[in-house]
């Protein structure tokens, strides 16, 4: 419902392309007390890798990202 485009995982961590820069989206949720990385290497500019965590962290994660994705 966000708009980001997940790539296939099997680790404890989701990893999407976002239509914003990644160190842009990175930042923001860094303001919102959320830290998360990047993806190295070329083509992954907009891509963004979130660890999975507890009920909590990812409703907060959520949260964030629908505010910061709507800029």
């Amino acid at each position: 419902g966000l708009g980001l485009n997940p790539l296939p995982s099997v680790g404890n961590f989701v990893t999407a392309r976002t239509h914003r820069v990644s160190v842009d989206v990175i930042a923001d949720l860094r303001d919102h007390g959320i830290l998360i990385a990047g993806v190295p290497g070329s083509g992954y500019e907009n891509a963004v890798r979130i660890t999975v965590g507890t009920a909590d962290d990812t409703d907060a994660v959520l949260t964030a990202l629908e505010v910061i994705l709507a800029l």
